[in-house]
């Protein structure tokens, strides 16, 4: 599926209109763009980087939500345009320009409204994939449908037990468990790849 991203179709005298009216920020690796509880101000949409969505429990276990990797892809859009607070926190993984479009200035651009139905489209798909990935009875499935779903994405191994919402030692059994029975190899890098 080809994603659409927020500036598609634009022309270019209005995507110079619209970061005149917005906000372009460097954020350093580790610094946070929102705290969860935040009143929601504006669409963010990653220029270069990586972001990573989260929240934190209160034990300290960090669930990550999502991470933005794609260039042009935007975060947190849903919430401004219902009355809530922002139910979770993102972070720069890496140092990242976001640019920071305020939700003032949405309304005066009609192409970012079609290109937000589709992205918000895209986000449902992929939270439904998410979900079917969830739903698997054992760990052992859901690695396998997270490698079939995202066959180029590797993530580190915590970065995959948050994703699954499962421990990191559990993960890491399974995983080797996986490589004794034929499923899965190591590389020489440490990743695991399935077999084909």
């Amino acid at each position: 599926m080809k994603q659409m991203h927020i500036l598609d179709q634009m022309k270019p005298e209005e995507v110079a209109e619209l970061k005149a009216q917005s906000v372009t920020k460097t954020f350093q690796r580790r610094e946070i763009i929102f705290h969860k509880e935040d009143t929601p101000k504006y669409l963010y949409v990653l220029l270069e980087g990586a972001v990573c969505v989260f929240d934190d429990t209160p034990d300290g276990t960090r669930n990550i939500l999502t991470i933005i990797r794609e260039p042009m892809d935007c975060f947190a859009e849903v919430y401004l345009f219902i009355d809530e607070k922002l139910p979770f926190s993102a972070e720069a993984m890496k140092n990242s320009t976001v640019l920071m479009i305020p939700r003032s200035v949405l309304h005066r651009f009609p192409q970012i409204s079609q290109n937000l139905n589709v992205m918000l489209s895209q986000k449902a798909y992929t939270l439904s994939q998410k979900l079917k990935l969830l739903m698997k009875d054992s760990l052992r499935e859901k690695i396998m449908e997270y490698m079939q779903q995202h066959p180029d994405v590797l993530l580190k191994r915590h970065e995959l037990a948050s994703f699954l919402g499962v421990s990191r030692p559990a993960l890491s059994r399974e995983l080797y468990r996986m490589v004794d029975d034929g499923l899965l190899v190591l590389d020489e890098h440490g990743s695991f790849k399935t077999v084909i």
